[in-house]
């Protein structure tokens, strides 16, 4: 009877261990983990909604709004004028904006032109593949690979100038302490995202459609 019930007991952890391949090759062969057993992918996903958010408030007023010319450069009243009829931005966002530029970051409050042609690029391209890229992720799509590098090797090119003129040019920060880490996000994701994505050629491992 020992011997009976020890047989039983190889035989109920050999079914397991059985059904636990399965559920395994089920994984590779289609299924997807959910995003809260992936915490690295889960920092990349609020990373992009964050960003997004700025992108269709604070990046969609620089970019609409009027350039300085070489002249004269902008004031607060001066956006203000921008989008005195216009539903969007909301009032309480722009008088965000207006307090932060004088406070912090004057360079945006200029916004010169070759900044605002960089700032059209975020509502309009990096936006929609903010959006993309949220669904990649959590559905675990390689796909993302080839636009993520991309993103990420233009913004690091682009914070590169962005920083050098906050930090040495003729409107820098008054308090860089205060400016720069409300850069350095832009800095830290896509490097981690280069290295998330570079790192192998299907990120999310290869998948291959069940065959009945």
């Amino acid at each position: 009877q020992m011997q009976k019930s020890k047989a039983q007991q190889q035989q109920q952890q050999q079914s397991k261990g059985r059904g636990g391949a399965k559920r395994g090759l089920a994984s590779v062969h289609g299924g997807h983990r959910p995003l809260s057993h992936r915490p690295v992918d889960l920092f990349f996903v609020v990373s992009f909604v964050v960003m997004g958010t700025i992108a269709a408030f604070v990046d969609f007023v620089q970019a609409l709004g009027a350039a300085s010319d070489a002249v004269q450069s902008k004031v607060r009243q001066d956006w203000v004028n921008d989008f005195e009829h216009s539903y969007w931005p909301p009032a309480f966002m722009m008088d965000w904006f207006g307090r932060w530029c004088e406070e912090v970051d004057p360079l945006l409050m200029v916004n010169p032109l070759w900044y605002k042609i960089m700032a059209l690029v975020s509502p309009f391209v990096y936006l929609p593949f903010y959006v993309a890229a949220c669904y990649a992720f959590i559905k675990e799509r390689n796909w993302i690979r080839t636009p993520g590098l991309i993103w990420a090797s233009c913004l690091l090119y682009s914070m590169v100038v962005i920083l050098a003129e906050e930090l040495y040019g003729p409107f820098r920060s008054p308090q860089p302490l205060l400016m720069l880490p409300a850069y350095l996000p832009y800095v830290v994701v896509p490097m981690l995202l280069l290295w998330r994505l570079g790192a192998y050629k299907h990120p999310f491992g290869k998948r291959h459609r069940k065959t009945e």
